[in-house]
């Protein structure tokens, strides 16, 4: 599966699976172990851990259509665009 980033919210809808354990599922497995992955989530403890799981610090729910939110996915793609070339 071929994407340029991957988010994911803290706590999904649909399962109530930690949004923490899908970064750590997803970061183990070969297919998406170099492709960005990125928490949605406004606990500060939440984004330092994902940090420490190998993935990029997100933003929150609350930024979602913030300024700072749009600078850090651009930010995101502009980095995995430079290193794949």
């Amino acid at each position: 599966m071929d994407c340029e980033l991957i988010l994911v919210n803290h706590i999904p809808d649909r399962t109530g699976e930690s949004g923490l354990e899908c970064i750590r599922t997803l970061k183990s497995d070969d297919r998406f172990r170099k492709t960005p992955v990125m928490l949605v989530s406004n606990y500060p403890e939440a984004q330092v851990e994902t940090t420490a799981l190998r993935a990029e610090p997100g933003f929150g729910k609350a930024e979602l259509q913030s300024d700072s939110a749009i600078e850090c996915l651009a930010n995101s793609l502009s980095e995995r665009s430079h290193t794949e070339t």
